[in-house]
């Protein structure tokens, strides 16, 4: 699922504009609007960096690298989905400025690249001055944007998609000028994967795709057994990794594919499907999974899986934790994932947790409920890591920064 980004010393994360109805619970409430909201640092070593709030900061685009470790290119930070962020977190919640996107929807985290921040909004992808907030150019996709934009040397690629029709895009950074427009045939709603010349983008209807980052044509396709939900691919060692939704039994599948041919290197069985993206560290693929909630509250399990990243054998696997949304992100061998929960109605079951695992083994070194004030949130998105803290959201619209 989404994550926030977190370079340029600033935190932007947004908030989502599907309507809801009134939930006295967990105060949410009905609207159709979007919003980007970008949080200060208040850090004296970056001061030079982070603004006062009134006057904003200036950056010098001559000075930036798209290698630079404080930007953050695509979902997750890297390819391998780690969630480490090279800047530190924020120590106040002060804002620095929030632009609202009217009867809009935002389904895609942000990346940032050259002092500016790039987000789908609806039907579009927009360029956003980091320093202010200002619009700096629009583009009009074929469709709504679903996945966070990818930036590679200065191209964006991202997944559009409706009922209506499913497009990959390629897109200039700098003028929002499309480079190429490619039809895939099923829904594209998890962030691409680039390397080399190729892009890759998974799809619904079970098929991953190797794109030519030239022009868009194909290379090739590899079929899985069913849908590549949201979750975006993660790359170690020349394979390519990814998860499937269950099928009717609620079993699924990890998968290990050859990033050059397209030929399946291994595949898992694991018991539910996967929302969101593997994560590739020290030889290990850890993946989350959540058990498909129609079946019955027996089948609302959750558990994260830790495989060989090589052979594919299964290396330990949690007790059940209720649904797991989130992808693991990794840290000095330590894992921390939050919880949907497991609910059934209103009955809890399992109580939404934030879980840190001991890569190793899976153990848990510690967990805390989700809560404010007397209500527990479950947790959707997956946690970035900045210095010796943890950063995430919830579904009750909260921005949590917690010591680790």
């Amino acid at each position: 699922m989404g994550q926030l980004s977190g370079p340029l010393n600033r935190w932007f994360t947004m908030r989502h504009g599907l309507s809801r109805s009134s939930d006295a619970r967990s105060g949410a409430f009905s609207r159709v609007l979007a919003m980007l909201v970008v949080l200060m640092l208040t850090i004296p070593t970056l001061a030079a960096v982070a603004s006062d709030g009134d006057t904003p900061a200036s950056y010098d685009d001559e000075d930036r690298a798209s290698s630079d470790p404080s930007e953050w290119l695509t979902f997750k930070g890297d390819k391998q989905r780690t969630g480490v962020s090279a800047s530190e977190a924020p120590s106040v919640d002060k804002v620095l400025w929030q632009v609202q996107f009217s009867c809009s929807v935002i389904y895609s985290s942000p990346t940032v690249w050259y002092g500016t921040v790039y987000i789908g909004v609806s039907g579009t992808i927009k360029a956003i001055w980091a320093k202010n907030g200002t619009l700096r150019w629009n583009y009009n996709a074929p469709n709504p944007v679903h996945t966070a934009p990818v930036i590679e040397d200065g191209i964006i690629y991202a997944g559009a998609n409706d009922f209506g029709g499913t497009s990959a895009v390629a897109v200039n950074a700098t003028t929002g000028e499309e480079v190429w427009n490619a039809s895939i045939p099923d829904f594209v709603t998890a962030s691409p994967l680039v390397l080399g010349t190729n892009v890759y983008f998974g799809c619904q209807n079970g098929l991953l795709y190797c794109l030519k980052r030239s022009d868009g044509k194909e290379r090739w396709n590899f079929t899985a057994d069913r849908g590549i939900l949201y979750g975006s691919i993660a790359l170690m060692n020349d394979l390519l990794y990814f998860g499937i939704e269950a099928d009717g039994s609620d079993n699924g599948k990890l998968y290990a594919v050859d990033v050059a041919t397209g030929q399946e290197d291994w595949n898992a069985s694991i018991l539910g499907s996967v929302w969101s993206s593997p994560t590739v560290a020290d030889g290990e693929v850890l993946v989350s999974t959540a058990g498909d909630k129609s079946i019955g509250i027996s089948s609302r399990k959750g558990f994260v899986y830790s495989f060989n990243a090589t052979t594919g054998a299964l290396t330990w696997r949690t007790n059940d934790l209720g649904m797991v949304m989130a992808s693991p992100s990794i840290k000095n061998g330590r894992a921390y994932v939050g919880t949907f929960g497991k609910f059934i109605n209103d009955i809890e079951f399992i109580t939404p947790q934030m879980y840190c695992l001991d890569v190793t083994d899976g153990d848990i070194i510690w967990n805390k409920t989700v809560s404010h004030g007397a209500d527990n949130a479950k947790v959707w998105s997956s946690v970035t890591i900045a210095g010796a803290k943890i950063i995430f959201g919830d579904e009750m619209g909260y921005l949590n920064v917690w010591n680790i």
